[in-house]
């Protein structure tokens, strides 16, 4: 009897598997930025950020979530971790963290995806549109793509640095994230 229930549901329409909710793997996953300084391209990185995505479902609403250790900013020099660190970049002591969250994931086609939502950096919030790339493996996701932002939208290099034409103002983010389903 058991075993004909799913049989039941595929013949009645009703379908037995439910969305799943996914999580980051630490050790798998990359979420980088670049910055032009005196035009060559700067890279860094967020070495410490979970992800948290869940497809739309029965019981589940679609959303995207990306916490941000921003302390964990290393741009693999020790004068310019040093620097990002100052109220006038990402201000570590006052704003450790930023945070982004969409509950408005739009199919775009095939394996791409648009997730609508909110980035908090500092004390800014802004809309943004995030386009990335949802490719499903046997037990594992991975969710990639980049996305360009403003660093003044975040005040993120205000003061002197602001109109600094040494320092670009667009920050490319780039991220290629694995996740694992919640446990």
């Amino acid at each position: 009897m058991y075993r004909a229930i799913p049989l039941l549901l595929a013949i009645f329409g009703v379908s037995s598997v439910q969305s799943e909710e996914w999580q980051s793997v630490p050790g798998e996953s990359q979420l980088q930025f670049i910055t032009v300084f005196e035009g060559m391209e700067v890279p860094g990185e967020f070495q410490r950020f979970t992800v948290n995505f869940a497809d739309e479902g029965p019981d589940t609403q679609a959303y995207l979530r990306v916490h941000v250790d921003i302390t964990s900013a290393d741009m693999y020099s020790d004068e310019l971790n040093e620097g990002i660190a100052d109220p006038e970049w990402f201000g570590f002591q006052q704003f450790p963290s930023a945070l982004f969250q969409s509950r408005s994931i739009i199919p775009q086609g095939g394996e791409n995806f648009e997730a609508r939502g909110t980035l908090q950096i500092k004390d800014s919030s802004q809309e943004l549109s995030l386009n990335f790339q949802r490719i499903t493996g046997d037990s594992v996701l991975v969710i990639k793509g980049e996305t360009l932002l403003k660093r003044l939208d975040f005040n993120i290099g205000i003061g002197a640095w602001a109109d600094d034409d040494s320092i670009g103002q667009s920050v490319r983010v780039k991220f290629d994230v694995q996740l694992l389903p919640k446990p």
